[in-house]
């Protein structure tokens, strides 16, 4: 799965994947949302759901994106992405993998 976003999207020497959870996505509609959300931010350049447990509200993501991306603004942005839709998204960063 990773293999094919890199080659859907392309890669740089200095491109980072980073593993995301998000809990708090109880609907069909959560993942949706945080994956606009987080699209908006500059540097990345793709966002995939890896897994959705709805009965556990954890959605996991995988996010590529360049080397000049800080973690906390994705975090930031899960957490807006919240505020807008009026759910209490709360994400954590599970890894981090430098793509060379």
């Amino acid at each position: 799965m990773i293999i094919g976003i890199l080659f859907m999207v392309g890669f740089s020497i200095a491109d980072k994947l980073y593993f995301l959870d998000v809990y708090g996505t109880d609907c069909e509609m959560c993942p949706v949302a945080v994956r606009k959300g987080l699209l908006r931010l500059r540097g990345i350049k793709d966002v995939k759901v890896s897994d959705i447990d709805f009965e556990k509200n954890i959605t996991k993501f995988i996010i590529l994106s360049d080397d000049g991306l800080r973690p906390d603004d994705i975090l930031e942005s899960v957490k807006e992405t919240g505020k807008i839709v009026g759910k209490p998204y709360r994400g954590k960063i599970t890894g981090v993998k430098d793509i060379k």
